[in-house]
């Protein structure tokens, strides 16, 4: 029933410090962030911009939209069913491609749905 505490004591306080250093990484970068003051893009860059979206929306294909969508849509904010609002980031200067997207990019939902399939359900279950 019971585990004695020395077996853990260590590992606990070997976690405890790293916690602790990973808080202060933390509020490093959160001031870092803070302190650094972004470009604002030029008119040229903006055009530019503008026109790379307008030919990904009339001639890209889903793919190329979804991937433009997720760089672009930072967050999406949702009071109720008829008051939705998207929050748009604009691309770091100079980059226009996915790999300069403000967001990771996820990965695609197959299109039988987000359920997993029934036999994979099996290797989750409980062999008691």
């Amino acid at each position: 029933g019971t585990l004695e505490e020395s077996i853990f004591a260590e590992r606990l306080k070997t976690l405890g410090t790293k916690a602790a250093e990973l808080r202060n990484l933390r509020e490093d970068l959160q001031q870092e962030i803070n302190n650094t003051e972004l470009p604002t893009p030029t008119a040229q860059e903006l055009d530019d911009l503008r026109q790379q979206i307008a030919n990904i929306i009339s001639h890209g294909d889903n793919s190329a939209k979804k991937r433009l969508i997720q760089a672009l849509v930072h967050e999406i904010r949702v009071e109720n069913r008829d008051h939705i609002t998207p929050v748009f980031k604009i691309p770091p200067s100079g980059g226009t491609g996915a790999e300069d997207s403000v967001r990771a990019q996820g990965r695609l939902v197959e299109m039988r749905g987000i359920e997993p399939l029934a036999s994979a359900l099996r290797t989750l279950r409980s062999t008691d």
